[in-house]
């Protein structure tokens, strides 16, 4: 899932929130975001705002996101291919995928 520009600004229960998570009521129920948030406030990765409804990263839940946004970049993402120099004149050169 991809983060919104500025997690901490998005009441969970808002339009701009389920338009940044392309969610619809039907399809993500109030009663299953109760438990996700009440989950990741468990495992210290997001904050309360004081006594207000937005959420905000901590910064152990941001070092996890971009964590598993890098992961997902290299799992899914094309092979890379890196060009080795032949090793005398005229030979083809090898390719090394990462």
């Amino acid at each position: 899932m991809a983060l919104p520009p500025n997690p901490g600004s998005l009441h969970p229960g808002s339009r701009p929130f389920r338009f940044a998570y392309q969610l619809s009521p039907e399809k993500y129920t109030l009663t299953q975001l109760r438990y996700d948030l009440r989950k990741l406030k468990a495992h210290g990765l997001l904050e309360r705002d004081g006594h207000r409804y937005p959420y905000g990263l901590t910064d152990k839940g941001i070092r996890v996101a971009l964590m598993f946004v890098l992961f997902h970049q290299r799992v899914c993402s094309p092979p890379k291919q890196i060009y080795s120099t032949p090793a005398a004149a005229g030979a083809s050169p090898q390719i090394a995928l990462i």
